[in-house]
């Protein structure tokens, strides 16, 4: 697999979870990637569409409110000086987009041994659960959060959920089918409140609950 491939995946991973996921390369047609590129492409493209209630209500705020769709981590944690680590030599490079979620899009190379990239990320102190996994992440009791150190393959970017937040998604359409319907997706742990905050045309559907 060549460089370019891999940077056109990471690209179009990356963009799953940004304001665009343009894919402005002369590699352009899915079917001139190889079979785990095109896996990976794929995954991408399906997650963007199942994230785009949630990314057009994140960009509904931003023409409200004026407060940018991606967001630095010290946007919201300014007092902890962990939140400014990220720089251009991609080392902890992470934002927020929207209220609720966290994204690590992956910057550095894989491992020609392991197909893995490592990355590291700030955990800022809030409770956060695997967007892919479900795990539950927490900084603990740390004033300002802790330091993780992840693994990521080809077809994966670390995402994370706010606790308690519920993501409004799409279900993702198979082969040629409609997208109809929406579902909404609580990412808590046992007994925590959660809520929600939606656009839809031009109403505002909002409301909480707990989770046991």
């Amino acid at each position: 697999v060549s460089g370019v491939t891999r940077l056109h995946d990471r690209g179009l991973s990356a963009g799953q979870c940004a304001e665009v996921d343009a894919n402005s390369c002369a590699i352009d047609e899915p079917w001139k990637l190889s079979n785990e590129q095109f896996a990976a492409a794929r995954s991408a493209l399906r997650l963007r569409t199942a994230l785009l209630p949630y990314l057009a209500t994140a960009m509904r705020s931003t023409f409200d409110h004026s407060v940018p769709m991606l967001r630095p981590m010290y946007y919201e944690w300014p007092e902890c000086d962990e939140s400014y680590l990220a720089d251009s030599l991609g080392n902890y490079a992470q934002y927020m987009i929207g209220d609720d979620i966290m994204v690590s899009p992956v910057v550095s190379r894989l491992n020609s041994s392991t197909a893995l990239a490592t990355l590291n990320l700030w955990l800022p102190p809030a409770p956060f659960v695997s967007l892919d996994s479900g795990y539950f992440i927490s900084s603990g009791a740390a004033d300002c959060g802790k330091f993780i150190h992840l693994a990521a393959s080809i077809n994966e970017v670390p995402i994370f959920v706010r606790q308690g937040a519920v993501v409004p998604m799409l279900p993702v359409p198979i082969g040629g089918a409609s997208v109809l319907g929406l579902a909404a997706a609580a990412h808590s742990s046992p007994a925590i409140e959660f809520y929600l905050f939606l656009y839809v045309g031009d109403g505002v559907v909002s409301g909480g609950g707990m989770v046991y």
